[in-house]
């Protein structure tokens, strides 16, 4: 690649390898400080993180000297109470102005050594029944302006594993 191209993100190589479904039960959340006193649930998801299969960054980009590799992790701030995964299925979590707290305040993408905003605008789950949810995640993401700005969106289909915090 040479010095006067652009580089885009190679979206068409945006895909999730591993997504987690982070949550926590009602008694471990009423410890903690972060969160509220009461969920009105079982359960409450704090999150969802996902690791990304591996891009391929030329050199010159985000200071990188050579080509180089890099897989993306992304994390989305999530407070979404449920008392049974079977309330997740076939659900859509739509992310209103309220709750955003500001426009790319709902998560990262950790990319290029640092972490670039991400704005999530729908969570769609599909099957809960098995040993993973399914879900389709909508995302505004916001490059770090040291590598060009660029804000594009993507739907990232994934199946999540349960990761307790517990």
């Amino acid at each position: 690649m040479n010095e006067n191209d652009e580089w885009t993100f190679p979206i068409d190589k945006f895909k999730v390898n591993n997504g987690y479904f982070c949550i926590l039960r009602e008694e471990d959340a009423r410890s903690s400080e972060f969160l509220p006193d009461e969920i009105g649930a079982a359960h409450l998801s704090t999150g969802i993180r996902l690791e990304c299969a591996s891009i391929t960054i030329p050199r010159g980009i985000g200071g990188y000297d050579e080509d180089t590799s890099e897989s993306p992790e992304v994390v989305i701030n999530l407070m979404l109470p449920f008392n049974d995964l079977n309330d997740l299925a076939i659900g859509i979590v739509e992310y209103g102005e309220e709750e955003q707290g500001g426009e790319f305040e709902q998560g990262s993408m950790y990319l290029f050594g640092v972490y670039n905003d991400i704005k999530c605008s729908e969570i769609r789950f599909g099957d809960t029944s098995g040993e993973k949810i399914e879900a389709e995640i909508d995302l505004t993401i916001k490059l770090n302006p040291d590598t060009g700005g660029a804000i594009f969106q993507h739907t990232l289909e994934c199946e999540l594993e349960l990761e307790k915090q517990w």
